[in-house]
């Protein structure tokens, strides 16, 4: 970007280059899928997803923003480029989605009495003072 930007001599926007504009549009859907998509990996493998999952959604991902850059960035752009790698990240994003409310639902069935009550909003403390309450009175 910065060296697009210099042989172009524009230092805020676009400035009307239609190139540059759509380098800006590129680096702006990365950022704008990327996070989510890492926090849903985050939290499948802190679950205890399998690594060959994360992995595998992670490549997908990874191959799907590159071949929407691709897409996207080719003059003239590449339509079934960029429908191909918004449907890859689609995917992902809704398959990593899919896979952490199964952890949770299998690790909420699975824990132990405090995990549930936290699952549930009801933590311990509140529990030990509403036994103190029943014992006092």
């Amino acid at each position: 970007m910065i060296g697009l930007r210099r042989v172009a001599r524009v230092a805020l926007g676009d400035g009307g280059d239609s190139n540059l504009m759509r380098r800006m549009r590129i680096q702006a859907n990365f950022a704008e899928y990327v996070p989510l998509a890492l926090l849903l990996l985050a939290l499948a493998e802190g679950q205890g997803s399998p690594a060959w999952a994360v992995n595998l959604l992670g490549l997908m991902f990874v191959a799907g923003r590159a071949i929407h850059a691709y897409g996207v960035g080719s003059n003239p752009e590449t339509g079934y480029c960029r429908v191909l790698g918004m449907a890859m990240t689609f995917a992902v994003l809704l398959t990593a989605s899919g896979l952490n409310l199964f952890l949770l639902r299998r690790k909420s069935e699975d824990a132990p009495l405090l995990y549930r009550q936290v699952l549930t909003g009801i933590s311990c403390y509140e529990r030990k003072l509403c036994q103190k309450e029943s014992h006092a009175t």
